[in-house]
């Protein structure tokens, strides 16, 4: 029987790509409103999944039938234009929940998600959602946190894509994850986690040849470098002050 906790319980926060990563705070974690109580009714009508590395939990399009809480692990949504083109939403983190906004079920899903790396999820119904909810003061509470925070990121992610170049938009997204994944390497930041050039482009509403021309010439102006293990920051002075936009035509 799971304890609801994990290695990742202290989440990063789901969105990367905001300039006001303190307004949005640290995800919730719905298992911590659960009493031993709540607990015995989510395990009840929850069925437990594991769900591999690269394997997707719902996929676009699809009929909606409920939603996935995550116990361990690390999902991305993402919504994928008729063109083909892939803008990632968020990436959820142990304690939240994909499948909204139609937590009911019914419907479509709007958006698709998939493991980051293997996670493990307990599968609700809508039905079950709804029945817990009317049931369960501290999953209610949960559910409404999640989705207010979900609406935030949401609201952020648009405002970033409305009113931010594409120049704007990687040089913030670098500050982020200099912030969430960062280590001090002399003057320098280290970015400690792999994300591709596809992943960064997906984040920021890109092309991937466009993030890779990007860096190569934030590199030849010696902000960063590329490290062994990932990006390094040279120069996070300027990129916090936004760089200025090149060539952010080719972007989208």
């Amino acid at each position: 029987m799971s304890s609801f906790t994990g290695a990742d319980k202290a989440a990063p926060a789901a969105v990367l790509l905001s300039d006001n990563r303190a307004a949005l705070g640290r995800q919730p974690n719905l298992f911590e409103r659960l009493d031993e109580r709540d607990r015995q009714l989510l395990l009840t009508r929850a069925k437990r999944q594991v769900v591999y590395r690269g394997k997707p939990l719902m996929r676009q399009g699809d009929a909606h039938h409920g939603i996935c809480l995550i116990e361990s692990g690390v999902v991305r949504s993402f919504y994928m234009a008729p063109t083909g083109r892939v803008i990632t939403l968020a990436y959820w983190h142990h304690g939240n929940f994909v499948g909204g906004p139609q937590i009911y079920g019914g419907g479509e899903h709007l958006w698709s998600a998939v493991a980051v790396k293997t996670s493990v999820v307990l599968a609700l119904s809508g039905r079950d959602v709804r029945d817990l909810m009317e049931t369960s003061h501290g999953f209610s509470m949960g559910i409404v946190d999640c989705l207010i925070f979900k609406a935030k990121c949401y609201a952020v992610l648009a405002q970033m894509l409305g009113t931010r170049s594409a120049s704007e938009r990687l040089a913030q997204l670098l500050v982020n994850l200099c912030d969430l994944y960062g280590a001090s390497k002399g003057n320098a930041i280290e970015i400690e986690a792999a994300f591709s050039h596809r992943d960064l482009a997906n984040m920021i509403g890109a092309t991937r040849q466009w993030v890779t021309a990007s860096l190569k010439r934030l590199r030849e102006q010696d902000v960063i470098d590329f490290g062994s293990s990932g990006l390094i920051v040279k120069r996070i002075d300027l990129l916090s002050s936004g760089m200025p936009a090149e060539s952010d035509n080719t972007a989208i």
